[in-house]
């Protein structure tokens, strides 16, 4: 069964970890008894196939265990609180269709002509008819005598036949001939059927009793009536059976249906629908927790390269102080870079790669800062010779487009891009 808040004492003596244990199957750290061997199992089988390459990833699998084999009582619990409920729902099934062919049966004897035909739609009736004719055929088989009168009278009404002596139909009085013929005691049968012609406690009339007689006078002798309602038994029990036989189906289908229709739900009983969904909320939690485990675990994995590069980086030499901006020797810098270079091979190749990979990298910025501040220099100049002819312009006031030309400077008034700068520099000293 499910774990619930009143399952376990409140005085126990294990750790806290367990404590969730008592509202649920939610802890996440203690391990049942019952689980230690599929947490070994599954544990196991997770550390072969994921190999974790880090501390957070090992306690990531281990959680992801024990929440695997904790959902797989949840799911057992789950399954069995199902079946219940599916067992139960069929019963309740059961037990209406039941009700409501007695209602039927009920019906169909007081008016076989209207109620014979939904009788016959259902698995029941007609299961009921087949065994009706099917115990009439043993009888015989077994007995020269006639069956009870209560099978005989479901037998006329099963061709929508009414079993009154004044309503009786052909086919109907076709049976009751046959049955009077071989019975031990005619007139005894024909007073009990006479009997259950009239209500309460009135007597058959005189028209009834002589139309019963009249019945009996001309009904063939026992043996041809023996063999004749035989055969007309062994007839109906077949063909009752293969309608039973063709509706069996459906019924079943529908009893499954109403069964997957009560899942977490039970009718009229409100203790077992609170059951029943504190199941599925248990259920749910547990998926959802195994669930977000291993897309934890996963982003761990795609982590592995960060995390690996992070740790050669951290065991790497550091690459040696710059010198300052003032010093700008190349001399000094490449004595810098073999000191470190000697320094790096003496401990690890690999280290050492790295730092020369660091230096190389450092003097290609060194050389790119210099090559900016000449950039920056030069666009001084260049900003203090437009200075001087805006001023020589402000005092003739007089353009000179010659001089704007000579002067590079672009033709809509406003400040440049450095970049644009820097390309036009270049291009003026490559022409010199």
């Amino acid at each position: 069964m499910i774990a619930t808040r009143n399952s376990l004492p409140l005085s126990t003596s294990v750790e806290p970890a367990a404590n969730a244990l008592r509202h649920g199957m939610t802890a996440r750290r203690f391990v049942a008894p019952d689980q230690a061997d599929r947490f070994d199992a599954i544990r196991a089988h997770l550390f072969a196939v994921y190999e974790p390459a880090s501390t957070e990833e090992v306690h990531c699998l281990e959680e992801l265990a024990l929440a695997q084999a904790q959902l797989y009582d949840v799911e057992v619990a789950a399954w069995e609180r199902l079946e219940w409920e599916k067992s139960h729902a069929r019963e309740r099934f059961d037990r209406r269709m039941r009700d409501q062919f007695a209602k039927d049966l009920a019906a169909c004897r007081e008016n076989p002509f209207i109620w014979l035909d939904i009788l016959a739609m259902t698995w029941l009736g007609t299961t009921h008819m087949a065994q009706v004719w099917a115990e009439i055929a043993d009888h015989l088989e077994r007995s020269p005598t006639s069956c009870p009168l209560d099978r005989i009278r479901d037998a006329v009404a099963s061709q929508k036949s009414e079993f009154d002596v004044d309503r009786i139909c052909f086919d109907g009085r076709w049976i009751l001939q046959r049955h009077l013929a071989i019975a031990p005691d005619p007139q005894t049968e024909l007073e009990a059927w006479l009997k259950c012609t009239c209500t309460g406690t009135d007597e058959p009339r005189d028209d009834q009793r002589s139309h019963a007689r009249w019945l009996l006078d001309h009904a063939p002798d026992p043996a041809t009536a023996r063999r004749e309602l035989l055969a007309k038994a062994v007839a109906e029990r077949d063909r009752w059976a293969l309608k039973a036989n063709d509706l069996r189906s459906r019924y079943e289908t529908d009893r499954d249906l109403a069964a997957d229709r009560a899942v977490f739900y039970v009718p009229a009983d409100e203790k077992a629908t609170r059951e029943s969904r504190l199941a599925l909320r248990y259920l749910t939690a547990a998926r959802n927790r195994v669930d977000k485990l291993d897309r934890r675990f996963e982003a761990l994995r795609k982590l592995r390269p960060v995390r690996n590069l992070r740790q050669r980086n951290d065991f790497a030499i550091p690459a040696p102080p710059r010198a300052p901006v003032a010093d700008t020797g190349q001399a000094r810098k490449m004595a810098d870079f073999a000191a470190m270079e000697t320094r790096a091979t003496a401990v690890d190749p690999e280290s050492a790669a790295q730092a020369s990979a660091r230096a190389a990298a450092d003097l290609e910025f060194e050389a790119l800062e210099a090559e900016l501040a000449a950039e920056e220099a030069a666009w001084a100049e260049q900003e203090a010779r437009w200075a001087a002819a805006d001023l020589e312009r402000k005092s003739t006031k007089a353009l000179d487009p010659k001089a704007i030309a000579d002067d590079s400077r672009p033709s809509s008034g406003r400040r440049a891009n450095p970049a644009e700068i820097a390309r036009a520099f270049r291009r003026k000293n490559a022409k010199k």
